[in-house]
């Protein structure tokens, strides 16, 4: 799979409703979870922010593929104007 397909498959999943939804739920669990752990248990706020951590880090990956995507179409867009631009220039 190249960049702009697994751009267009990023956003894909990004936008989806299904997505969202879960996504926003597993970050309530983690909230909700950290907002309830004892005071002295150390090791479990240590777990559940690793855990806020790594399902904040998914979906930025997700966003970092689809601007990675963005700027793959940029230069491809540049390189076809250069080349555009030099047929021009080749039949003036």
């Amino acid at each position: 799979m190249n960049k702009l397909e697994r751009a267009a498959r990023a956003k894909e999943l990004l936008e989806g409703i299904i997505f969202k939804e879960v996504h926003a739920e597993i970050r309530n669990e983690i909230i909700t979870a950290l907002e309830t752990v004892a005071f002295d248990d150390i090791d479990k706020q240590h777990e559940l922010v690793i855990s806020l951590q790594l399902h904040k880090r998914h979906k930025s990956l997700l966003e970092r593929w689809v601007d990675d995507g963005k700027m793959e179409q940029k230069q491809i867009d540049h390189l076809n104007w250069i080349e555009k631009t030099k047929q021009r220039l080749k039949r003036a």
